[in-house]
């Protein structure tokens, strides 16, 4: 969706800049833009800090909307700020296409964050493999359980389906057995560990010959 929106809003500007341009009263747009960009991060710092704990794309790409509303409001205020003192210089011409200027210039910043936005929904979808980052990000939560249990990790199967995240860790053991209350212990360590940083996630030790 936000792919969608930034490459329509980005046709509309440049069909906008194409056209001629659109002389309007830049003081008043510009304090406009900037009071609306102020308001748009006293609302993305809310939502933020309200859906910190959660990971789901849906979230992630209305954070991505906020973010993009507050760095267009800004340069736009910006831009009519400084296209007032251009008018009268030989830059004049340029002046009725500064907001299309700076308004492809944020379409053009923001495009890479879209698009990863949506391939990662398109991996969470389709439950492809994550990337080598959150591999070792799981790894390291990990890691110090399996260790003061003295059980050697072997594999790790991670899995996310909708918001809820599953990881499977394959071990060995060096002893010739397993203390079932062990095994027990560092489960529940292990899952209370990974709920407390995603929140919906569920972990599995898995003792492999």
């Amino acid at each position: 969706m936000m792919l969608s929106v930034t490459m329509g809003v980005s046709a509309e500007v440049l069909d906008s800049a194409l056209s001629g341009g659109n002389p309007i009263n830049n003081a008043q747009v510009s304090l406009f833009q900037f009071c609306l960009g102020a308001a748009s991060i006293i609302i993305f710092l809310l939502m933020k800090r309200l859906n910190r704990n959660l990971s789901s794309p849906t979230i992630t790409a209305e954070l991505l909307g906020w973010k993009l509303d507050i760095v267009y409001s800004l340069g736009m205020s910006l831009a009519f700020f400084l296209s007032r003192y251009l008018e009268k210089t030989p830059l004049g011409f340029i002046t009725p296409y500064f907001d299309q200027i700076v308004a492809v210039l944020v379409m053009v910043f923001m495009l890479p964050e879209s698009i990863k936005v949506l391939w990662s929904a398109v991996r969470d979808i389709f439950l492809f493999s994550p990337d080598e980052e959150f591999i070792n990000e799981i790894k390291a939560l990990c890691g110090p359980v399996l260790e003061q249990y003295r059980f050697s990790p072997v594999f790790f199967d991670i899995t996310r389906t909708g918001r809820h995240l599953w990881v499977a860790v394959y071990f060995k053991i060096d002893t010739g057995s397993l203390k079932v209350q062990d095994l027990s212990d560092a489960l529940d360590s292990i899952n209370e560990k990974a709920r407390e940083k995603f929140q919906e996630c569920t972990c599995e030790l898995i003792l492999v010959p």
